[in-house]
């Protein structure tokens, strides 16, 4: 009776383990595999103004691509505080979308916009520095634009909004427990298994994590959400203004989110508001939804990381190729010294 018992046990164990392992299949065959973590994931250290800033001269990864930081922390070569003679360089500020979460650097949006500039006009050259930072809001890319703006000379400044960038100011969370924690660890095992990954994304949309954002990208009011708009266009009011005492441009590209892209989130509200913010303030906008959802009728899912959200390198080149006209457009006024170099 006990043998007939365990031998019931085993093939239930047995039939689970392979419906579990089908059903895994086929979520991979119609969704990609999901992202692998590799260790140690990128690290950052505490900073009094930002919050968070990528630890300087790290070797790491961003799932499974590699990622190394200059002598400031930015994703990025070393770079002189003055432009070498015949060099245009341009400051690209945002958070994981610039800096490239799960990408080689080659495949973030900054560098793919310095191709396709080198590639416009081969004469010219080009730099278009990543400093993007991974879990910043606009408030935050304020104070990292002054930070740069005092460190490195600029002929322009191009900065990428996300949706979940419309946030008041906050006190953000110790950045010894953004990444490479004991549970992170065991998070980056179990979201390597795309069963897993979708039932924990259920799981979130149960608890109402995402709410906030489908309610700014669908123009749904709320006290704390009017906050972080307002917050908004304070920061880019003073961005604006640092670029202009030292006389350079900036842009601000709109990214939409994945579901305005692929048709299954109807809301565009929030794409609107910050275009009609950053034209009280005086910054030439780029709405990226309709030319990424031009894109999706070509390249569909490839476009983002699988089970992830971000762009992948095939939205980043479309984001690059949109900031190429206006980028050009600017006039050819002599960088300016940051301060320590003056």
């Amino acid at each position: 009776m006990a043998v007939r018992r365990h031998r019931e046990l085993a093939l239930l164990l047995f039939s689970t383990a392979l419906s579990l392992a089908a059903v895994e299949v086929a979520l991979r065959a119609l969704y990609g595999a999901p992202p692998r973590f590799l260790y140690p994931q990128e690290s950052y250290v505490a900073d009094a103004d930002v919050g968070h800033w990528p630890k300087p001269g790290q070797r790491a990864f961003s799932h499974d691509a590699v990622v190394t930081t200059n002598r400031l922390g930015l994703r990025d070569r070393d770079l002189p505080a003055r432009v070498p003679a015949g060099v245009r360089r341009i400051l690209a500020i945002g958070d994981s979308q610039t800096y490239g979460e799960g990408l080689a650097l080659e495949d973030t949006w900054p560098k793919q916009l310095e191709a396709a500039l080198r590639a416009e006009d081969p004469s010219a050259r080009w730099e278009v520095v990543n400093a993007g930072i991974s879990g910043t809001d606009t408030w935050q890319h304020e104070r990292v634009l002054r930070r740069l703006l005092e460190a490195y000379e600029a002929h322009g400044v191009a900065l990428a909004f996300y949706v979940n960038d419309v946030a008041p100011i906050y006190v953000p969370a110790a950045p010894e427990g953004l990444t490479n924690t004991a549970s992170k660890r065991v998070g980056y095992v179990l979201k390597r298994s795309a069963l897993f990954s979708l039932v924990w994304a259920r799981v979130r949309a149960a608890n109402g994590v995402g709410d906030a954002e489908r309610r700014i990208l669908r123009g749904e009011p709320s006290p704390r959400i009017e906050e972080g708009w307002a917050q908004v266009e304070r920061s880019l009011r003073a961005m604006k203004a640092m670029c202009d005492a030292r006389s350079i441009p900036l842009v601000l590209a709109v990214l939409p989110r994945r579901d305005q892209v692929d048709g299954s989130e109807p809301g565009s509200a929030y794409n609107r508001r910050v275009r009609e913010a950053a034209e009280r303030v005086g910054v030439p906008a780029v709405d990226l939804l309709e030319p990424l959802r031009a894109a999706w009728a070509e390249h569909g899912r490839a476009l983002f990381i699988p089970w992830d959200g971000h762009n992948a390198g095939l939205a980043n080149a479309v984001v690059a190729r949109a900031l190429v006209a206006p980028i050009r457009a600017w006039r050819e006024p002599p960088a300016r010294r940051p301060a320590a170099a003056r």
